[in-house]
């Protein structure tokens, strides 16, 4: 899809959300492997007003994080992150 749309003169950025829905499955995963973002008392950081509800912010400056987005595989502890695959 990308390449025609290039074809047709059409630039792109590709871009991801790095949040986590509180009521997902996946939630409790990120905060037990600490992959979310800290306030500053130190507690994971949830922005209350995200659109889709209250959500926490993956922290893509820590190293098991970023891994998470540029090489996602099988055994990734977060279900269904498959985007670059």
């Amino acid at each position: 899809m990308l390449s025609e749309l290039k074809q047709m003169g059409m630039k792109t950025i590709p871009i991801t959300q790095n949040f986590v829905i509180i009521l997902s499955d996946n939630y409790p995963t990120v905060v037990k492997e600490n992959l979310l973002t800290k306030g500053m008392n130190g507690e994971n950081y949830i922005i209350n007003g995200f659109w889709a509800g209250p959500a926490g912010l993956l922290d893509i400056f820590k190293p098991q994080t970023y891994a998470l987005f540029n090489n996602p595989s099988k055994n990734c502890p977060i279900k269904n992150l498959n985007f670059m695959a």
